[in-house]
């Protein structure tokens, strides 16, 4: 209250023997807010929520996406600086939590108020979010990014894991450098990475264990061979309507690796028979084997230390601000 900010749960918590009306009153009625006031707030208030219809109604009487509304309601008529939601979802059912995602969606655009958003869902951190925190344990520990970047350049194999369906494919490779090129190589399997693709950052040229991770989208599949494509079996084709995903196995001397690709829908070929797989070379992500960090990312923070300690001003403060985290619109903490 002192701090203006307004919170909603996963229960509803409503008052069962009050009306719509007196449950969105009650806390502008402990402020002795005029009696007046309170009417055309409440009228407002649920007139944004669609509740106008409901306000002499008791909870009892509401779908369980109208009494959602009306806590919602209850903490938007407050007018607070900050909302904090608490998977105020997590109750409702498929159809509905996604419908109310839309309406939370609209609501945010509307209010344009700061709302953080905590839920264990990855698809409702992605819609909802203009920036994501990727929380693990109770911990900030993983990233803080926009859903964009946190989907295309996750800075660590947990967050690359954890967002996306199908998770991404992950596969043990050794990043070898050799005459200026980097190639990543398991097995048959050896793909020569982009130029713009960091270099070791072991502080030694050769070789480097890394995990190669790749998302569904762009593991290319062919029915006949193609250069540069590895022979794989067929283990499940999933026809989800438009799309289609296949599940894999890559054999080779190393031993078996399981890889979800994502197919036409008109994908022809039963479990058991051979395609031939490959990977789009710019989409790959390489994460080092025993932390878990994305190259991409070790090598920016060494580049950044070089620079500091070179004596750059300007990114050192560049530096310290970025380690300052403020909330400045709709943030989504998503953990596991």
């Amino acid at each position: 209250k002192e701090r203006g900010v307004a919170m909603v749960f996963q229960d509803y918590a409503l008052y069962p023997h009050m009306s719509v009306f007196d449950n969105m009153a009650l806390c502008l009625k402990v402020d002795k807010v005029p009696k007046d006031e309170i009417g055309r707030r409440v009228r407002e208030t649920a007139a944004i929520l669609e509740l106008e219809p409901c306000l002499r109604r008791k909870p009892g009487q509401l779908s369980g996406g109208q009494q959602q509304r009306v806590a919602l309601g209850r903490a938007l008529i407050r007018r607070p600086s900050v909302y904090l939601l608490d998977e105020p979802l997590s109750n409702l059912d498929a159809s509905l939590r996604a419908a109310m995602r839309a309406e939370l969606k609209r609501l945010h655009q509307m209010l344009r108020t700061t709302m953080v958003y905590v839920t264990h869902d990855q698809v409702e951190a992605m819609v909802l979010g203009d920036r994501v925190a990727v929380m693990r344990e109770g911990k900030l520990l993983h990233q803080v990014d926009t859903p964009r970047r946190i989907y295309d350049c996750p800075d660590n194999k947990f967050v690359a894991e954890f967002v996306g369906s199908p998770q991404m494919n992950f596969i043990d490779c050794t990043l070898v450098e050799k005459f200026d090129a980097v190639y990543l190589v398991r097995g048959s399997l050896c793909l020569k990475v982009p130029d713009s693709f960091p270099r070791s950052t072991s502080g030694r040229s050769g070789y480097l264990e890394v995990v190669m991770g790749i998302r569904p989208e762009h593991v290319l599949v062919s029915l006949d061979p193609q250069e540069g494509f590895v022979k794989s079996s067929v283990r499940l084709f999933q026809q989800m309507g438009n799309v289609g995903y296949v599940d894999l196995v890559l054999e080779d001397e190393v031993g078996e690796v399981a890889i979800t690709a994502m197919v036409s829908p008109d994908f022809e070929r039963a479990s058991g028979e051979h395609v031939f797989i490959g990977f789009d070379e710019s989409r790959i992500h390489v994460f080092d084997k025993n932390s878990g960090r994305s190259l991409r990312v070790i090598n920016e923070a060494t580049n950044c230390e070089r620079r500091v300690e070179g004596g750059d001003d300007n990114l050192a403060e560049t530096k310290a601000k970025s380690e300052d985290f403020s909330v400045d619109s709709h943030v989504v903490q998503v953990r596991r």
